[in-house]
This record gives structure tokens, C-alpha cells and sequence, in this order.
């Protein structure tokens, strides 16, 4: 709530850009039964790609929901290049705009692009 409160100043003294914030990410605050799966979730979400997927989701990249937020922001929003604080891989999904996934080689690589774009929206 403070973060909201100096953001909400931010915008009042012309320091940021209100069309550029990214509001919320979005999630139930205690895990409950997914209407599809069955399965313990935090998502908001009542379908998604695991869903559609069926039997060939062990097929492909990993499709979380247990954690998944919904991404809420204006029509400049964005998240900056980041990474991401879970221990697997996975993968967004977006339902309007577009979305940039990029990857790269681990050890020296990886340290130059997050020292060089970290937090940068493209």
C-alpha cells in the first residue's frame, strides 16, 4: 500500500507517467480448488493453456496456475525486462498486445543483458 501511495504522488507531481504504470498482478490471496483440474491454485483464471492442451501439456513447456497473476496496466504498460523469481521455466500468456520473450546463453551473457536491460520496457 505505501508502493501505491508513492507511485499515486509520483503521478500528482508529474514524475511519472500514469499511461506507462503497471498497476497490479492480480491472484487469489489463498489457494483454492481450480474449476477445471481440480488442482490447489492461486489464479483468477477459470481455463488456460494446461486446459486446452489436455493430455499433450507433458509435451510442452511448462504451464503454471498455481502462481499465475493476471497482469493488469494502460495501453503503454508494461513489464521491463526482469527475472523471474520461480525456479522453473514458464511461460505468460497475453490476451491483447504484444509480448517480447527473449533467451540467451547462461553465465557471462546472461549477467551483461540483466546489468545492461534489467527493468528496461521495450
Amino acid at each position: 500500500r505505501g508502493r501505491v501511495r508513492e507511485v499515486l504522488r509520483l503521478v500528482d507531481e508529474n514524475e511519472a507517467d500514469a499511461e506507462r504504470l503497471y498497476v497490479a498482478e492480480m491472484r487469489v490471496m489463498k489457494e483454492i480448488p481450480h474449476p477445471v483440474g481440480g488442482d490447489r491454485v492461486k489464479t483468477i483464471c477459470l481455463r488456460d493453456v494446461k486446459d486446452v492442451l489436455g493430455p499433450y501439456t507433458t509435451w510442452t513447456a511448462y504451464w503454471d496456475r498455481h502462481d499465475e497473476g493476471v497482469f493488469i496496466g494502460g495501453n503503454k504498460a508494461g513489464k521491463g525486462a526482469h527475472i523471474d523469481q520461480v525456479l522453473w521455466s514458464n511461460i505468460g500468456k497475453n490476451w491483447r498486445g504484444y509480448k517480447l520473450v527473449a533467451a540467451w546463453p547462461g553465465g557471462t551473457v546472461s549477467h551483461q543483458v540483466v546489468e545492461d536491460f534489467e527493468d528496461r520496457l521495450f
